[in-house]
């Protein structure tokens, strides 16, 4: 039973409550970071789903799903991975599991022709005798410098990049190229004319 806001009538539903988190939830709730009451309310039946990293066996299945999923949203008609790209999804650590996949996959659709290769991916490669997440050269310039200073200038070189393969893509139509990213013709003016992109 609930109370809609502002009013003094209960009324019933049928519901089913979900959450999911990346944190030890019992950890939490002993040092007192997170409601016990709470805890004990959601603590009905857990399900443990292991990191990607652990479960590279479903990286195939979801990249071939998300590559269908992207193709269909940009009209595109990507056919899937190259052996390198495939080999280079495998051996990466995954710190922002799925949705990192995810999110590597689309870039890799944008920026791809037919086939995905590893230059398409925007991952780095994990260091097979340590463990450790190897950076490219350009981790050296990230010294001295804030998080926000750094996801900003990437974030921005990542707009040029796929704004001007849109452009490239619809011969320069910007209406068209407005309409694929979904956003408004002004929106990709002013973006063009901030990224300093003719």
């Amino acid at each position: 039973m609930i109370y809609r806001v502002g009013s003094i009538d209960p009324f019933e539903i049928d519901v089913r409550i979900l959450v999911s988190t990346n944190q030890d939830i019992g950890e939490a709730e002993a040092s007192k970071t997170f409601r016990r009451d709470l805890y004990y309310r959601l603590n009905e039946f857990t399900i443990r789903i292991p990191p990607l990293r652990d479960r590279k066996e479903d990286i195939p299945f979801l990249t071939n799903l998300f590559i269908e999923e992207t193709n269909i949203e940009l009209g595109k008609s990507i056919s899937g991975l190259s052996k390198n790209a495939e080999e280079a999804l495998l051996q990466f650590h995954w710190p922002g599991n799925v949705r990192q996949l995810k999110a590597s996959i689309r870039r890799a659709v944008l920026l791809a022709d037919v086939v995905i290769e590893e230059e398409h991916l925007d991952i780095v490669k994990q260091s097979a005798n340590q463990g450790n997440v190897t950076f490219s050269s350009e981790g050296d310039a990230w010294l001295g410098r804030s998080l926000k200073e750094i996801v900003k200038e990437n974030t921005q070189i990542l707009e040029r990049e796929v704004i001007q393969f849109m452009l490239n893509h619809t011969n320069g139509n910007k209406s068209k190229a407005s309409r694929l990213l979904k956003i408004d013709y002004k929106t990709l003016y002013n973006k063009m004319k901030s990224l300093g992109i003719k």
